[in-house]
């Protein structure tokens, strides 16, 4: 049964790329109907083979009939059209639903922040306190009054379509390596969308994908009119309230404005002021030191550099990656076509998820902006 199996699908297989060439209305018919025969006599034996496993008798799979992968890889090198891959995009770190702190600890920024599965959910909204209840001493008889104020973060599902294109000369591979190449290149690039998402909103007004950059829970700035030896430490000290220093932080920059700190030179001997050493398994993060005081760095291409920003850009973003949340709404979705790209010689790879993201934390994050002159 399982050699017959092989056998049907690889005549499949032949049918299909007869179909690519031209046929007549005649030979169209006869395949048709040898379809026909071909897929009554699958059936048949997929429900023998079925049956046969039910009654304690596994079929022998080592007579080179196909896994369940190579049959998925195979059907997806016979489609012009298929849905190959869905999942989720990220896993979620915790499921807290409370109140949150007005600061609370935590490399791209998808792999830091916070990811809630909200799968089946219209929306999110989350509470989280603004700091400024204080407690103090008065006379005997009286009371000292403070208010406890909060706000919320909204969340709102956005569908995030992602379109690449992949080289036709990935199906020279076997269907399942072929397979896996499109998946890869295809859930890269969605990830790479939602990575931009988080820096920088869906739109430049009323957005629904909230972006660090349009937070209403991001209120503190930072100005900076260029990057020399003190700017790491003054960043870091404008995080948090006036009787805190935060750590665990993270700095949001560009790949040239991390090139500006190392370029930073002492007075002394013009040693570097700042020990840059970036992480081995992912070099676009790492650690900035500034003698005893350092904090960890992520790059991020969606920024403006401080060198090609106008007054008032923002260019850099610090804060802690859990003060953001990113709810998944669905599962991801990757398709492929050969037909829509076929003049460039590629195959078109279409994702889709639907997501949302916003700053949970009162000022979870600070804007680090360019100076007026």
């Amino acid at each position: 049964m399982q050699k017959r199996l092989t056998e049907i699908m690889a005549r499949k297989a032949e049918l299909v790329k007869e179909l690519e060439g031209e046929v007549t209305e005649e030979r169209l018919a006869e395949i048709e109907t040898e379809q026909r025969e071909l897929a009554a006599e699958e059936e048949m034996i997929r429900k023998k083979m079925d049956v046969s496993g039910r009654l304690g008798q596994p079929e022998d799979h080592g007579s080179g009939a196909p896994t369940g992968e190579e049959e998925r890889a195979a059907k997806f090198t016979e489609s012009r059209a298929l849905t190959i891959a869905s999942g989720k995009v990220a896993m979620p770190k915790s499921t807290e639903n409370d109140v949150q702190d007005s600061l609370v600890s935590g490399n791209g920024m998808l792999d830091l922040v916070d990811v809630q599965d909200c799968t089946g959910m219209g929306g999110n909204l989350i509470p989280y306190e603004i700091p400024g209840m204080t407690a103090g001493t008065d006379e005997e008889g009286a009371s000292t009054e403070g208010d406890f104020q909060t706000d919320y973060a909204e969340i709102a599902p956005v569908t995030v379509d992602v379109y690449t294109e992949v080289s036709r000369e990935t199906k020279k591979l076997s269907p399942v390596k072929y397979m896996e190449a499109v998946e890869r290149a295809a859930l890269k690039a969605l990830k790479k969308k939602i990575n931009a998402l988080i820096v920088s909103s869906d739109k430049a007004e009323n957005p629904k994908f909230f972006g660090i950059n349009k937070a209403k829970a991001v209120k503190e700035v930072k100005e900076i009119a260029a990057i020399d030896a003190t700017t790491l430490r003054e960043i870091i000290l404008s995080y948090g309230g006036d009787d805190d220093v935060e750590g665990a932080a993270v700095l949001l920059l560009t790949k040239k404005d991390l090139q500006a700190f190392g370029a930073v030179r002492g007075t002394n001997e013009k040693k570097a002021v700042y020990e840059i050493t970036p992480n081995a398994a992912n070099p676009n993060t790492g650690v900035i030191k500034d003698g005893g005081l350092s904090c960890r760095y992520s790059l991020n291409s969606n920024l403006k550099a401080l060198a090609d920003a106008a007054a008032g850009d923002d260019v850099m973003y610090y804060g802690k990656p859990m003060a953001y949340e990113v709810d998944i709404f669905s599962d991801y979705q990757i398709t492929v076509s050969e037909e829509a790209a076929l003049k460039k010689r590629m195959i078109a790879v279409l994702g889709e998820v639907m997501v949302g993201g916003n700053v949970k934390v009162h000022n979870g994050f600070i804007k680090v902006q360019k100076k007026n002159a």
